[in-house]
């Protein structure tokens, strides 16, 4: 029994780690609590929790935004992908660089609004592009984006489904895996 656990350990040593790739500005630690941390932290005047995400201390806002996930798949990262990325601390007022304006909103141009959004009837909403991306990461390849009320809404695609799931990824219907095993197996074999 002894030898077994003893060889046990040793695989776990041995055998390749599962790595991810993360998008730029990131990288893969695998006993971190995020996954993909991001690299310029300190250079932006913060630090790290012990779980490898930037963050301010406990008196100052941490300011976030979205990550730039153009040209990059975000299918390399699935779960572990980051959501936001840190942009620096708030300044003596606890405004962020990326605060939306209360007045008089983004009527002219988008520099009011975070990376992924734009100006729309004086609202900075999220791009189309960053909610496929978001919904991607979210819920999985087979995620499908809209847009309601300035937010970004996930669904599946059609025989896919989130419901009754415990980590709410698209997963295939019972009918999509029925009929996979009809016209991979040849016959009338149906899914468990």
């Amino acid at each position: 029994m002894t030898r077994v656990i003893t060889l046990i350990i040793l695989m776990a040593f041995i055998l390749p780690v599962f790595a991810v790739e993360c998008p730029p500005g990131f990288h893969w630690e695998r006993m971190s609590g995020v996954g993909c941390v991001q690299d310029d932290c300190a250079a932006k005047g913060g630090g790290y929790t012990y779980t490898k995400e930037c963050w301010c201390g406990d008196t100052v806002r941490a300011c976030y935004g979205a990550v730039n996930y153009s040209g990059f798949d975000a299918k390399k990262c699935s779960s572990f992908c980051p959501i936001s990325k840190f942009i620096g601390c708030a300044d003596a007022n606890g405004k962020c660089p990326n605060d939306k304006p209360t007045q008089p909103g983004c009527q002219y141009h988008n520099p009011d609004c975070a990376e992924g959004y734009q100006c729309t009837n004086n609202v900075c909403s999220p791009t189309q592009e960053y909610c496929d991306d978001y919904c991607i990461r979210m819920e999985g390849p087979h995620a499908t984006a809209t847009i309601q009320n300035n937010i970004c809404q996930c669904g599946c695609e059609e025989g896919y489904t989130n419901e009754n799931s415990d980590v709410l990824l698209c997963q295939p219907t019972k009918a999509t895996c029925d009929a996979y095993c009809k016209s991979y197996h040849g016959g009338g074999q149906e899914s468990r």
